[in-house]
């Protein structure tokens, strides 16, 4: 799943259902997004009741599946994740949780309890979502009184919700997909054309993310070296100074002339930027380039920012 650099550094979790609801015996996702500030001794702690069923666990990229430690105790199922040395600080990550619920006819709520732990005993942050079960159809308090008793119409008429309801889902979560943040990945590419940010595989899935979120200020600023400078700042992942030379000697009246051979006063200098990049040392091994192909590549994005009558110059320097 995709990472995102969070501008707040702070402890948090949230976790939620794709779906509202469902029936005894269908399958639901959880999601849960964390953030940790400071990762020693930390893991993400999950609980259901025993009715729910842990089928996979998908976890970010960089996290191994055999970290993940499902467990009975009691009434309860755990998911078990240890934080410290696998994630980085202040990266949010998101974790996909698929689950069966194995209940009874009933209608009832179930609880799912997130939390980030500290030494097993100090909770960092916590938060929990509640999925409805439901033991009839919903479909039947439309039709006459007469059938709301009835199992066998119950079940058949909850096969045809299983069926639309991915589609209701949809429907409901629409303004999910107009955010950068939240939309799937697969439609980011289409969001991307809307707010005219070029895609790039030299940048990873959280970036173009971060960048659709800056768009609309970049673009209102475009042309200036604020702009730039945020632009440069997602966009490489490090920090980014940027001094400008303006013109000097270019100064025209009504009786000057321009032509060939003729330049406007003395040691004339036309407008320049140079832009100073310090970059973590990491970006060269995830571009698979090397120093002088890394800062051709800047060079050309720079290129696409700068207005046309603007010189620049770029320099790279790669830290730890």
């Amino acid at each position: 799943m995709e990472t995102t650099e969070t501008s707040l550094m702070t402890d948090q979790i949230n976790i939620a259902t794709v779906q509202q609801y469902c029936y005894p015996g269908e399958s639901v996702t959880y999601q849960i997004r964390f953030t940790v500030e400071k990762t020693k001794d930390v893991k993400l702690q999950v609980e259901w009741p025993d009715v729910v069923e842990v089928l996979s666990v998908h976890l970010p990229e960089g996290l191994s599946p055999l970290l993940a430690t499902i467990a009975q105790d009691g009434n309860l199922t755990f998911l078990l994740l240890p934080l410290h040395g696998n994630i980085k600080p202040g990266r949010e990550y998101l974790i996909e949780v698929s689950t069966r619920i194995n209940t009874f006819f009933l209608d009832q709520h179930l609880h799912a309890e997130a939390k980030l732990v500290r030494g097993g005993r100090q909770v960092l942050s916590e938060e929990t979502a509640r999925l409805a079960v439901f033991s009839q159809s919903r479909i039947l308090k439309y039709l006459p009184e007469i059938y709301h008793g009835n199992e066998f119409l119950s079940r058949y008429l909850m096969l045809f919700e299983s069926f639309w309801q991915p589609i209701q889902q949809t429907t409901r979560q629409i303004h999910h997909y107009f955010d950068p943040k939240l939309t799937p990945e697969p439609f980011v590419p289409w969001l991307a054309t809307w707010f005219g940010v070029p895609l790039d595989d030299f940048l990873p899935i959280d970036r173009t993310r971060e960048l659709l979120r800056h768009a609309l200020t970049i673009y209102q600023l475009r042309g200036t070296a604020q702009a730039l400078e945020e632009f440069l700042k997602v966009y490489t992942g490090g920090e980014v100074q940027i001094t400008e030379h303006r013109a000097s000697n270019f100064v025209l009246n009504q009786d000057n002339r321009l032509g060939l051979g003729r330049a406007l006063g003395k040691q004339n200098q036309a407008m320049k930027v140079i832009v100073d990049l310090q970059v973590p040392q990491d970006e060269l091994t995830r571009s698979g380039l090397n120093s002088t192909q890394f800062r051709k590549k800047m060079a050309e994005v720079i290129q696409t920012m700068v207005p046309a009558h603007i010189l620049f110059d770029v320099n790279c320097e790669f830290i730890q």
